[in-house]
């Protein structure tokens, strides 16, 4: 399963929830399913802002750029 079929599955996990606590009425959907997605979306921005930074291609860009000048002072 991709990134984004498990988000949707777990929106729409959050949506019947939501649909359960209003006392299973019909007529909702919209609202819950537009409901569950932020709050899903909060969660997924939640967990990539603790997530701990990876050292990639990017972070090896930023250490030359700090490497020695000729004069054996470091660059900015």
């Amino acid at each position: 399963m991709n990134e984004l079929e498990v988000f949707y599955d777990e929106v729409a996990k959050v949506a019947y929830d939501l649909f359960e606590k209003r006392g299973m009425f019909h007529g909702f959907d919209m609202e819950d399913w537009l409901e569950a997605e932020m709050i899903v979306q909060k969660r997924y921005l939640k967990k990539t802002e603790q997530a701990p930074i990876v050292a990639g291609p990017q972070a090896d860009t930023k250490v030359m750029k700090k490497s020695k000048t000729k004069t054996g002072k470091q660059s900015r």
